[in-house]
């Protein structure tokens, strides 16, 4: 039987667009029936969030386009949006980085593709906590 709900009940990764950047994301949306267990792993290795690079950045909603910088994210300001995904069932949670529109990584296919595999591969410590 097919699984209407596929990989968004998993944590994933999102390569896409919005009408006015580029977002490569590590996802942890709402479907995902162990969140919960997820949101306490990911608060129990917390530095694995705050230690990313200052441009990345968090979303706790993966429709709307907005997102805030890390560097803008207190350590508790994190533990708190980590608490909500373990507390509200809607709660989602993704971190990863925004291209924009003029970013000259986005006139060379390489650079892009060598960009988002750097993005995931600071990503993947988060994926495998979220998997284990």
């Amino acid at each position: 039987m097919h699984d209407k709900r596929g990989y968004k009940k998993h944590p994933h990764f999102q390569l896409g667009l919005f009408d006015d950047h580029v977002f490569i994301w590590f996802a942890l949306i709402y479907e995902a029936p162990n969140k919960t267990a997820i949101a306490h792993s990911l608060l129990d290795n917390l530095n694995l969030i705050t230690d990313l690079p200052a441009n990345f950045v968090i979303s706790l909603d993966h429709m709307k386009k907005d997102a805030t910088p890390l560097a803008e994210k207190s350590k508790e300001d994190v533990k708190a949006d980590l608490q909500r995904l373990r507390d509200v069932k809607k709660a989602e949670f993704l971190v990863g980085r925004h291209l924009q529109p003029n970013d000259p990584i986005l006139k060379d296919g390489q650079a892009l593709a060598n960009f988002t595999r750097e993005t995931y591969e600071q990503l993947l410590p988060l994926y495998r906590l979220s998997m284990s």
